[in-house]
């Protein structure tokens, strides 16, 4: 990451929000009429999205369009503040860094809480938010989301979308080897050992030329997603981070879940070269029919449904169920929070207009039909998909678990190490056991980390 240079105020914090209509007025001196007060916002091409934000039962306008129309009816709002509207082409992030790097980040963006998110919060980039939730907020926010916006005690961030982890599951391939009474539920509490034996059972040669045409389970460890793979460790008790921030994957727990990604490997029931396929890939073996259990994201939906119209796949019986753990581990899932975010300002009355813009762009009147499907709130209408309503309900028990819970060293990346382990593990012969490359890899990070 490109190195930050410090401010030289306080510790700042993260995102937006503002009690819309109590925004105090500068005024110019001995006119009494409001001070025009400009902000500038970085937009993304996914606020705004057609097919997720605006209304199904309407023809769609282009994005820019569309979020224009929305600042258009912000500034109506508050005829006194004016919104400089600028994409940001997202991606690697290299234009937020390089903004913060020269001191001229915008006033508002949009962002999703990680390392640099961290290191912004500690370096006093970010405004703090707590004082702009009311109570009533602080109910309506699911408290996961509130927790994975937070660093050092301070919020720092607004919700405007929540996802969580959830296994995907093919029902027909259940029922195709007698299974039917073993499928999980909508809101089932399984364990590993069942998951094993359902992985198990679930892959077989349906054409009788020897090798499984069938999987239990697919694995990926190709790309950067390495959040799927370690949401298993996570169910068997680990954690990344311990509260200190010492990288804590290679204790007992983390190597257990290790070892049973190997075991799956080794025993034939999850489908070979997992190092070679990233989540893509998986993706369309699932839709292929030839992995029956692999975790997603609720991407996923929107995607098949897609494919579907478009005649691309053969629709069957696919459902979202909650996470296996470990007997005796409460199931975690992991929690992806899409964020607006308010850069530190000067004084209170810019503050307090671009908070008020971050509360608008993550609140029901532009979001209505988009927090169908990803809401941050509870009181947001619920998903009249079933396998939508599975996802949301799995955010009351989910979090960021690759969060760290302090400032990493500058330019420490911690996917590239998460990607090797998995590649070193799962390849066929494995680099070395499990034990020993969470070993390793616990005593080459913290050595970075105390560096630091």
């Amino acid at each position: 990451m490109i190195g930050v240079p410090r401010p030289l105020n306080h510790v700042g914090c993260f995102v937006a929000l503002a009690t819309l209509g109590l925004l105090p007025a500068a005024c110019e001196p001995g006119s009494g009429r409001p001070e025009t007060i400009r902000i500038t916002y970085w937009t993304r091409a996914w606020w705004g999205d057609p097919a997720q934000y605006q209304d199904p039962d309407a023809d769609p306008v282009p994005v820019a369009e569309w979020q224009r129309k929305q600042i258009d009816a912000f500034e109506r709002k508050h005829p006194h503040i004016k919104v400089d509207l600028q994409t940001d082409p997202g991606g690697s992030g290299d234009k937020i860094r390089i903004a913060f790097a020269g001191r001229v980040p915008p006033d508002v963006f949009h962002g999703a809480p990680d390392n640099e998110f961290v290191t912004w919060s500690a370096l006093g980039f970010l405004e703090p938010i707590d004082e702009y939730l009311t109570d009533a907020d602080r109910a309506d926010i699911y408290p996961a989301a509130l927790s994975t916006c937070s660093y050092d005690g301070s919020i720092y961030a607004w919700p405007l979308y929540n996802h969580a982890l959830c296994m995907v599951i093919n029902r027909e391939l259940f029922r195709e080897r007698g299974l039917t009474d073993r499928i999980p539920g909508p809101d089932a509490r399984w364990t590993f050992d069942e998951f094993e034996s359902l992985a198990r059972a679930l892959t077989f040669d349906r054409d009788d030329d020897g090798p499984p045409d069938v999987y239990g389970v697919g694995m990926h460890a190709l790309d950067a997603n390495h959040i799927f793979l370690t949401a298993y460790l996570v169910n068997h008790g680990a954690s990344v981070f311990d509260d200190d921030g010492r990288f804590a994957l290679g204790d007992e727990p983390g190597r257990r879940g290790l070892t049973m990604l190997r075991r799956l490997i080794d025993e034939g029931m999850a489908t070979p070269g997992a190092t070679g396929y990233d989540y893509t890939d998986m993706r369309t073996l699932f839709v292929q029919q030839k992995v029956a259990m692999y975790l997603s994201s609720a991407g996923i939906l929107i995607w098949a449904e897609d494919q579907a119209r478009k005649n691309t796949i053969d629709p069957f019986d696919w459902a979202l169920v909650p996470l296996p753990s470990l007997e005796g581990i409460e199931p975690v899932s992991y929690l992806t929070v899409g964020t607006v975010l308010v850069s530190r300002q000067q004084d209170k009355a810019r503050r307090d207009a671009c908070m008020a813009l971050a509360r608008f762009i993550t609140g029901p009147v532009p979001n209505r039909f988009f927090w169908r499907m990803a809401s941050p709130r509870r009181s947001s209408p619920p998903p009249e998909d079933a396998n939508l309503a599975v996802m949301m309900r799995q955010i009351e028990r989910s979090r960021n678990f690759m969060l760290p819970p302090r400032r990493l060293p500058d330019r420490f990346n911690l996917s590239k190490p998460m990607q090797t382990l998995y590649q070193d593990a799962l390849s066929v012969p494995p680099k070395a056991a499990p034990d020993v490359l969470l070993e390793t890899m616990d005593r080459d990070i913290n050595r970075i980390l105390s560096d630091g």
